[in-house]
């Protein structure tokens, strides 16, 4: 894998050493890495003082006198960032120092049903990508496995149909199945390839994963794949669901936790006793709901600082779900702060008149890119009832509506009712989570 990266020209090469750079820092002791953490978020704090207009208001407010003041130790003062300050002040959160030429915008359809946007660079780009290699690699993957991704997202898979992209996946030994479109055809299609293809791991969606799990359960069939692990992502992974999927492929099933904002947050490794967070990427931390105060084996607030985002910092950024702190150390031996579990993230399957199971963060999508849109709901009622709920912005169109409607008919087709509502917010359900997609219809894993 490392001879096909460099082969594969500079960017990919770049990629390798920023991954080596990482892997070789995460050897140090856990007083060196800390260390490190502490440069890094100074850092990021200080470049986000002097060249970010929104925190150059902000800090001044909280008390700050200049960037200098802001240190690591002082993170806790920084007011929180909620998902609504990247709506309202998407412009302001830029760098004024970051060449134009040089910044991506990415979108986030938002786990809690907040769509937002989020600037970025190739260079945070690798060090996302570098960090998923190391969370893989946690979890049994090595440079040259066959990976199998039951993935889904449209933007994804508009990236992947580039010449390029199709290239490079096939060079990294990636095949991508779509878990937005899971019926029982698609499904024996999957697994008549997947036998062929035999990957060592196969990553997805945790409720993906669960029921194509369930579905080769009912039907007898014993996969001789994955050889070696199955990754559940994007989701949390339910008790119920793990036994499902380790039932079915009879391999270790580990969990991972991140966001499309700050990308991999934490990971299991083969303990599997909590995930571990990345120090070289993020602090994290977990705090009281009312008071803000850290907390440590009870649910709290996440809270997030992404310590490579230049283009676009976010200091303590609110993500939306609630998370248990651990109390003690891994048994492997790893340094840092592990979480203990993750609450929430709940995407229920959606199914459509004619019966066919539409992964819930399919209507997440229908939303990225739209800055008219404050949160979402999308609700089945029964099989041909359906509610979608929309708090919108003084800035929505009728042509928003009418791209939400089409991609919402493409997935359930045009026998579906659907009742459109625009509420002046969407309350969270009685666990605090804000819900994106619910079903309402009896299934055997939601």
């Amino acid at each position: 894998m490392e001879l096909q990266c460099l082969l594969l020209g500079r960017g990919s090469r770049q990629l390798l050493n920023v991954y080596r750079n990482k892997t070789h820092m995460l050897g140090r002791s856990s007083e060196e890495l800390m260390d490190i953490q502490r440069q890094r978020l100074t850092a990021i704090l200080q470049h986000a003082a002097t060249h970010v207009p929104f925190y150059r208001e902000r800090l001044r407010l909280a008390g700050f006198g200049n960037a200098n003041d802001v240190r690591a130790d002082l993170l806790a003062y920084v007011p929180v960032l909620q998902r609504e300050d990247l709506q309202l002040s998407h412009e302001d959160l830029r760098a004024q120092n970051w060449p134009a030429e040089r910044v991506i915008e990415n979108s986030s359809g938002g786990s809690t049903g907040t769509p937002v946007s989020i600037w970025q660079d190739q260079a945070y780009r690798d060090e996302l990508l570098a960090t998923a290699w190391i969370s893989d690699a946690m979890q049994g993957w090595r440079f040259g496995d066959r990976v199998a991704m039951l993935w889904g997202s449209p933007k994804d898979r508009g990236r992947f149909r580039s010449m390029k992209s199709r290239f490079l996946m096939r060079a990294r030994r990636v095949k991508l199945y779509d878990a937005f479109a899971m019926g029982r055809d698609t499904m024996e299609q999957y697994h008549r390839e997947l036998q062929g293809y035999r990957p060592h791991v196969l990553i997805g969606y945790a409720s993906a994963l669960a029921l194509y799990a369930q579905f080769l359960i009912e039907l007898g069939r014993k996969p001789a794949y994955p050889l070696v692990s199955v990754i559940s992502s994007a989701e949390s992974l339910s008790d119920d669901q793990r036994r499902v999927i380790q039932s079915c492929f009879r391999v270790p099933v580990f969990d991972r936790y991140g966001s499309r904002e700050v990308g991999c947050i934490g990971s299991e490794c083969l303990h599997r006793s909590g995930l571990h967070l990345h120090p070289l990427d993020h602090v994290v931390e977990v705090v009281d709901a009312l008071t803000g105060a850290p907390v440590v084996g009870r649910p709290g607030r996440v809270l997030v600082t992404s310590l490579n985002n230049f283009v676009m910092p976010l200091l303590r950024y609110e993500i939306g779900d609630l998370a248990v702190m651990a109390k003690g150390e891994c048994p492997c031996g790893l340094p840092g702060p592990m979480l203990k579990t993750v609450v929430g993230r709940i995407s229920d399957f959606i199914e459509s008149p004619s019966g066919r199971q539409v992964h819930g963060e399919y209507f997440t999508h229908a939303f990225y890119g739209l800055k008219s849109v404050r949160q979402f709901q999308f609700v089945q009622k029964s099989r041909t009832e359906f509610v979608l709920r929309i708090v919108t912005t003084p800035e929505f169109r009728s042509d928003d509506l009418d791209r939400i409607l089409a991609e919402t008919e493409k997935a359930l087709g045009s026998d579906a009712k659907l009742r459109i509502e625009f509420p002046r917010a969407i309350a969270p359900s009685l666990s605090g989570k804000q819900r994106f997609t619910i079903s309402e219809l009896e299934t055997s894993l939601q």
